[in-house]
């Protein structure tokens, strides 16, 4: 039954209660109503639940989702995120832009927090959404 979590939702966001609406996204998800549970993530303002559930949303927008609005990446971090997403690993990353793979690595780790994210899978997903 889905009436106790839309009105759990509501009152969440009449009462501004991020940790409230973090359980509304947990509830959302066990019953397996993904784009609802990315939307009360995106309205807790918690950037990596959001992340992870737009991961199962297949590029949706909704005005929800366009409050959780990711911090810029840096042209470099672009640039490296994008080599990253067509498969290339650090190392080659790395080869081809001629600097170290620890450079890679802490460009992705910043690209993933401003995204919201943690996987290379996620970020093709987020990639490509961009490019439509």
């Amino acid at each position: 039954m889905l009436e106790p979590v839309f009105f759990a939702h509501a009152d969440a966001l009449v009462r501004n209660d991020s940790d409230a609406l973090m359980e509304v996204a947990a509830r959302f998800e066990e019953g397996g109503y993904m784009l609802l549970a990315a939307e009360a993530a995106a309205e807790s303002g918690n950037r990596a639940l959001f992340g992870r559930l737009m991961g199962y949303c297949e590029g949706a927008r909704t005005p929800a989702l366009a409050l959780m609005t990711a911090t810029p990446l840096t042209r470099r971090e672009r640039e490296i995120a994008v080599l990253a997403a067509r498969g290339l690993t650090n190392k080659e990353i790395a080869s081809s832009l001629v600097i170290s793979a620890r450079t890679v690595d802490n460009h992705l780790s910043n690209a993933y927090a401003k995204l919201g994210i943690a996987t290379r899978g996620e970020l093709a997903l987020i990639l490509s959404d961009d490019n439509r």
